[in-house]
């Protein structure tokens, strides 16, 4: 209890344990950063950390650090193995919709969307396979999906709008691509499809 006590105490073993956090919060519900940006700052502090850890935990360093390495594989387990799984479906899942095999493209959308459901690419493409079959309805139901995973997408409420417009709902396909503008006022193409709704 004492040796553990110890090491805990150590700024850099506490410094260590939120960086663990951080990168599994950061992986499961994408809190704030850039993935790229948190991996490289993770793997710089991660080196030094685990250095200085070694030196500042007297008392069996070695099983400090292979427990540390654990805890590290273990995390990167629940959060990448999903996210690969993820990216290699919605990759099978576009090159079958380049082709035209729609039936499959959307057997492999729904896979990705099983590995990463905080994903809105799934939905998101799934609502154009629905738009491609005529399934206007489908398409809304799953666009609108994509959209509570990233509401504040401008891509995403442009495309919500356009959906509305071609079931006949002006208004709503006026409200989404307002929003499609304020988040991003300077593309023309929105202004292009609002100037069609008006």
């Amino acid at each position: 209890y004492c040796i553990k006590s110890q090491v805990f105490r150590q700024p850099v073993i506490r410094t260590l344990a939120v960086m663990i956090i951080l990168y599994l919060l950061d992986g499961l519900i994408q809190v704030t950063w850039n993935q790229r940006e948190l991996m490289c700052l993770f793997a710089l502090c991660l080196g030094s950390t685990m250095a200085s850890s070694a030196r500042a935990a007297t008392l069996r360093p070695f099983r400090f650090c292979a427990g540390s390495l654990i805890v590290l594989a273990l995390g990167l387990c629940i959060v990448e193995i999903p996210y690969l799984k993820s990216k290699s479906a919605k990759q099978l899942a576009a090159d079958l919709m380049s082709i035209g095999q729609l039936d499959e493209a959307r057997r492999y959308w729904h896979k990705a969307a099983f590995w990463l459901p905080i994903d809105p690419d799934p939905p998101a493409a799934l609502s154009e396979i629905y738009k491609a079959d005529n399934q206007l309805s489908a398409a809304r139901v799953s666009m609108l999906k994509a959209l509570e995973l990233q509401p504040e997408s401008a891509a995403l409420n442009s495309r919500t709008g356009m959906i509305y417009q071609e079931l006949g709902d002006l208004d709503k396909a006026d409200e989404y691509l307002t929003k499609a503008l304020t988040y991003y006022p300077t593309k023309p193409d929105y202004l292009y499809e609002m100037a069609g709704v008006l």
